[in-house]
């Protein structure tokens, strides 16, 4: 599956993507798993059904949620969360900066993300929960809006900091 340049899955089923890159892909319904040895070069829209970016997956850019129930053990730079589920779980990012926009009515939980780089979240809506938060995790700048509502703070294993925090508007929830 080398040099694929869109990888779509629009229809009930399972894909697999083992091997090679693609510079896209979209999933609109059914199942798609991303394995170890493969490349999102550039973007995931994650529209509907179940996707999962295993850990040594190259992961893309930029992830696009707008619906679905989704497990990122390899996070993407920027990952924007429309709508649906996200469960971010990735052991080992290496160096990689990750901002995370959560929009609407979504849920973003975060069991791990361990990485040497900078995580910035900026909570415009939506759901973000760290209550299973099983590694330390140092947020370098969170913004929230009133619209943003915060699950619950780790109650296991890990320790979450946050350097800066701002309130986009007067009425925001504070961690």
């Amino acid at each position: 599956a080398d040099g694929i340049t869109n990888f779509m899955q629009d229809g009930p089923g399972k894909s697999s993507f083992v091997s090679g890159s693609a510079n896209y892909v979209r999933v609109n319904a059914g199942t798609f798993q991303a394995e170890a040895a493969s490349t999102i070069a550039t973007k995931a829209t994650l529209n509907g059904g179940s996707a999962t970016l295993l850990a040594k997956t190259t992961g893309p850019t930029t992830i696009d949620v707008h619906g679905g129930s989704h497990v990122l053990n390899r996070p993407g730079t920027t990952i924007n969360v429309y709508s649906g589920r996200v469960i971010i779980d990735c052991g080992n990012a290496g160096s990689t900066d990750v901002t995370i926009n959560i929009h609407g009515d979504a849920y973003v939980e975060i069991v791990r993300l361990t990485t040497s780089g900078t995580v910035n979240v900026n909570r415009y809506g939506g759901m973000f929960e760290t209550g299973r938060m099983q590694k330390d995790l140092t947020i370098a700048t969170m913004y929230a809006s009133s619209r943003a509502k915060f699950g619950s703070l780790p109650k296991g294993g890990g320790a979450l900091t946050i350097t800066n925090q701002y309130k986009l508007d007067a009425d925001a929830q504070a961690i």
